[in-house]
């Protein structure tokens, strides 16, 4: 059996989205803020990326409505079937998103 993992938020990401959804997350500014534990040297040097990687778990999507089988992408029959998807309903609730460093904004607390 493989040992439980335990991860530890280094940061909230927020945006300008009251209901998860999938599409047109291009248009959006994020604001990501760091755990309190972080002070504002953790981000420096930040803004000389190009990109980020952010990895983050989808908290507001109720455990009934995450599918675990295989389903068509949008809802579109014409697509093949796939097991696992960046879908807010699909298999877990881990994604990850590249987005460009101009596109967030970055805080730490306090």
């Amino acid at each position: 059996m493989q040992p439980e993992i335990v991860l530890q938020p280094v940061a909230q990401v927020g945006g300008g989205r009251l209901q998860p959804e999938d599409d047109s997350w291009d248009r959006e500014m994020a604001e990501i803020v760091l755990a309190p534990r972080f002070g504002p040297e953790a981000l420096a040097g930040l803004s000389d990326f190009s990109h980020l990687e952010v990895i983050f778990h989808f908290d507001q999507v109720a455990e009934s409505e995450i599918n675990t089988g295989a389903r068509h992408p949008r809802g579109r029959t014409d697509w093949p079937l796939v097991a696992s998807s960046r879908s807010v309903a699909g298999t877990g609730p881990i994604a990850s998103a590249s987005a460009s460093a101009a596109s967030c904004r970055w805080r730490a607390q306090g």
